[in-house]
């Protein structure tokens, strides 16, 4: 076996690199039947801005790839940042060398490219990753952040810190650096996973600290988590003052700062407002979170990055009907007007120096149990969300679906209806260029869009909160070791709680969830829990925010419930039946933004999940062997055996429960709003049924086959 690596050539390795994603079945797009070919991976990479990559082969057969962008999955890289993507290495080839020659040539071009920060995002179930990123130097350094694929950001800032010994201590010349050295450099730090070495400290701040021996001589040194600058350095036990001078002068460029959030403005009940990275943002009192936000559109053919916009040098002026926004960089001006009406947002986009489909906007309503119908050149479909699922992320490949499901943009429609907060709002194009179904529109050089919104009939799409036929207490827990637990009930049931977060709950000798398996990738039993709970914070940038597969946040579990302990943290505890065929999380959130939510990971069913939809009917819907995600306010989900798992909140501040179908399992977010001034609690219902009513009745209805606008 004879590995070659060398930088990807967009002619020459488009096609051979397509196959190979296809083969593997990369990326949402290979799972949804959607052949990803050189034309359209060409296109998705110039979309996401490629800026270096690197394919590994065998024989001539593509075995490997990593990537170097400046937008991933909705988040865009700061000054002097990029993002590692589409490293993706051959099952056959994962226990050889690929990993780490293909991790030290992207470790070779950020030195060379005096780029100082990468950034990747990985799912937090995948420990092999995790173990080999942390390896590397990357961290997790906050509070997840994700755009609904559940997976979580790490960072690494070695890449100027090489940079810098190379050029200033003589380390090596990181211009000609063999991989051998970066290899044996990433081999010798060592620390307790991904969080190994990272600090908070009393005034919020965050450091990262790393020691490694490097060209037979040793380093210490203090990195602000953020954004990268050293702190501090000792070389061979020398404090190093002078590279810690000469670092603060010759760091990655500042980049324009966070700009004056505008104050709102009304149109009816709704409201408008320009944030502090120059979006769009509608409010509803109704509705927590944005119903719509917009972010600043993009001149040089990008795709947009609502999730985490970049900070640009713009220019907000306050007009009486609105605002007008201006941006001029690379070369290319972009404007924006907004003018707000009666009904509504009229919204004009226009560039100059960009090229073709070089201008680009995305506006994302964020509504939650929602129906879609959409009116294009083609056809009207309606009763889109009846289905359950969006249409998929394709996580950078969206341009692959343009023959297939682009459409010209003069006359679209899409309206966008939630009963359950009584809102609709409808998105009207106008002018020459291309619309996706997943709401990104492409122009040469302006268009404009009529928002419209509106207020209907709210209907409550849940029944009153369920009496509780069994009788629920706080359950007889035993310590079984440090930070963990163990109940046990009648008939062989128990439950098991470890670092936070429940591992197993059985009822009558069945498991009802279990944290062995889930997510169908290897995982440790204590970090990855069936049932946990976390904290989620506004503004909610897209209707399938992850916070759910992100680890539980540090949320301390009380054997007893007990109002007074962590009021900063919040807490949370157990109570259920006799039999433990009724479990009723409590969570009780802190004072603050946001929303609190209770987690839960359960095995696919064949027969598919029972959602409540927008009137409140509760509707069938099955996997299919691919990944989407869905708002609903009831969900019942078949266990085998005849037995069903009904989950539906108790007592909670506008709950709602976000499905997401994985790979191998539900996993199952239950929100409920907190409270700004004081502590919050919400406890839900998972009551366990023998009935299959919703199932086989009449009573549920089966939309397995109603997809429309988009893969899902």
């Amino acid at each position: 076996m004879t590995i070659l690596c060398h930088p990807f050539n967009s002619e020459k390795d488009s096609e051979a690199v397509a196959r190979f994603f296809t083969r593997l079945g990369y990326g949402s797009a290979g799972r949804a039947g959607v052949p990803l070919d050189a034309t359209g991976l060409r296109r998705s990479l110039t979309e996401s801005g490629l800026r270096y990559a690197c394919v590994a082969q065998d024989g001539g057969r593509v075995v490997g790839t990593i990537m170097l962008l400046e937008r991933a999955d909705g988040f865009a890289a700061g000054p002097g940042e990029l993002f590692g993507d589409h490293y993706l290495v051959d099952p056959l080839h994962r226990n050889s060398l690929v990993s780490g020659r293909l991790l030290a040539a992207m470790f070779q071009y950020l030195i060379a490219a005096e780029v100082g920060t990468v950034r990747l995002r990985v799912d937090p179930a995948n420990e092999v990753a995790r173990r080999l990123y942390a390896q590397a130097g990357f961290r997790a350094v906050g509070p997840p952040i994700s755009n609904g694929d559940g997976f979580v950001e790490m960072v690494n800032h070695l890449p100027g810190v090489l940079h810098l010994l190379g050029e200033e201590e003589g380390i090596t010349d990181t211009h000609e650096a063999p991989p051998e050295i970066l290899k044996h450099f990433m081999r010798r730090i060592r620390h307790s996973g991904d969080r190994g070495g990272v600090d908070t400290h009393t005034d919020g701040t965050r450091t990262i600290t790393f020691d490694f021996d490097l060209h037979q001589r040793s380093f210490h040194l203090v990195l602000d988590a953020h954004s990268g600058r050293l702190i501090a350095l000792n070389v061979d036990g020398s404090p190093r003052e002078d590279l810690v001078a000469w670092a603060k002068g010759a760091g990655a460029p500042a980049a324009p700062g966070p700009a004056e959030p505008s104050a709102p403005r009304s149109i009816g009940r709704f409201s408008a407002r320009i944030d502090e990275r120059g979006s769009l943002v509608v409010e509803h009192p109704d509705h927590a979170g944005p119903v719509l936000v917009d972010p600043f559109p993009d001149g040089h053919g990008l795709q947009i990055a609502p999730f985490r916009p970049p900070l640009l040098p713009l220019s907000t002026e306050e007009t009486p009907q609105g605002w007008i926004q201006t941006c001029e960089q690379g070369g290319v001006h972009v404007i924006r007007r907004i003018a707000l009406t009666a009904s509504g947002i009229d919204i004009d986009y226009a560039s100059q120096g960009g090229g073709p489909r070089g201008l680009v906007m995305q506006p994302l309503c964020l509504l939650r149990t929602t129906e879609l119908a959409i009116t294009d050149e083609r056809r009207e479909r309606e009763g889109h969300l009846r289905r359950g699922a969006w249409p998929l992320h394709l996580s950078g490949f969206e341009a692959a679906l343009d023959p297939q499901e682009a459409v010209s943009a003069d006359g679209a429609r899409h309206t966008y209806t939630d009963r359950a907060h009584g809102i609709t709002t409808s998105l009207s194009w106008k002018g020459s260029g291309l619309l996706r179904p997943y709401g990104a529109c492409l122009a040469d050089d302006k268009m404009s869009v009529r928002i419209e919104l509106g207020e209907i009939p709210a209907v409550n799409p849940h029944p009153a909160p369920p009496a509780r036929v069994r009788s629920t207490a706080p359950l007889a827990w035993v310590a079984s070791g440090e930070q963990s637990y163990a109940c046990a009930g009648e008939a062989d049931s128990r439950i098991l709680v470890r670092d936070g977060g429940v591992v197993q709950w059985q009822v009558a000798g069945r498991v009802v969830a279990s944290s062995i398996g889930g997510g169908g990738r290897r995982s440790h039993v204590a970090a990855q829990p069936c049932l946990w709970p976390a904290l989620s914070e506004f503004p909610r940038y897209d209707l399938q925010y992850g916070e759910g597969l992100a680890p539980h946040g540090g949320i301390p579990f009380l054997p007893e419930a007990d109002p007074s302990a962590h009021p900063a943290l919040g807490s949370w505890t157990l109570e259920a039946s006799e039999d433990l065929s009724l479990l009723v999380p409590q969570l009780r959130a802190p004072a603050g933004e946001g929303e609190a939510v209770v987690n839960l990971r359960l095995p696919i069913d064949p027969q598919g999940i029972a959602m409540a939809d927008s009137d409140g009917d509760l509707v069938v819907h099955h996997h299919d062997g691919m990944e989407w995600s869905a708002w609903t306010s009831v969900a019942r989900i078949p266990l085998g055996a005849k037995r069903y798992l009904r989950i539906e909140p108790l007592e909670a501040a506008r709950p709602v429960i976000l499905v997401r179908a994985r790979l191998k399992s539900w996993v199952l977010s239950l929100y409920s709003q907190r409270s700004a001034s004081a502590t919050s609690l919400s406890h839900w219902s998972l009551a366990l049924e023998e009935s299959a009513a919703e199932f086989s009745g009449a009573e549920a209805q089966d939309h397995s086959g109603d997809q429309t606008g988009g893969s899902a």
